[in-house]
């Protein structure tokens, strides 16, 4: 388990990521917030800012701050993969390694998908979901967030714990 340190320490021994980090922890933070008021008709900031409660506060830095250092791995790792582009030459295939990009690009998606689903304070603000999962399921959702929450703090452990092993080669398989 020291490679969980190790990838820390060498993802955070350079700048670019240390900024890249704190701007995707922003980013991520404010998306939490912003959506709800985006997407609710005659909602705005400070009342979305006054319904949510301190443990969803937490919640959402917590969540924020592990997608943030889950993607800031991922593009270090697609870095020293060289992007993972493959070019033609001569009727070859040259270039990065095979595959990889679009599991990464998934995986994203459905720790942020499910980072969402767990800050949901109430059915009410968020409209959207109202009309994708009907009433019944909003409010199953809101009903059940922490579990949501739980599930998405799982996805972005698994996550952080597969992409440290992947930079620092520590996984066999990602080796070969």
């Amino acid at each position: 388990m020291s490679f969980l340190l190790d990838a820390l320490k060498e993802l955070f021994s350079r700048r670019s990521n240390i900024v890249l980090f704190a701007l995707l922890s922003v980013a991520i933070f404010c998306l939490f917030i912003f959506l709800p008021v985006w997407t609710t008709p005659g909602n705005d900031l400070l009342f979305q800012l006054s319904l949510f409660q301190p443990s969803a506060y937490l919640l959402m830095g917590c969540l924020s701050l592990g997608n943030a250092y889950l993607l800031t791995l991922q593009r270090e790792i697609r870095k020293r993969a060289g992007g993972g582009r493959r070019e033609e030459v001569g009727g070859k295939e040259v270039g990065g390694k095979e595959g990889g990009g679009g599991k990464a690009a998934a995986s994203g998606v459905g720790i942020i998908t499910s980072s969402v689903f767990a800050t949901i304070g109430c059915a009410a603000c968020y409209s959207s979901f109202l009309s994708l999962f009907g009433l019944g399921g909003s409010l199953f959702i809101v009903e059940h967030r922490w579990w949501f929450a739980a599930v998405a703090f799982g996805l972005t452990a698994l996550g952080i714990y597969h992409s440290s092993r992947r930079l620092t080669d520590a996984c066999m398989r990602c080796a070969a």
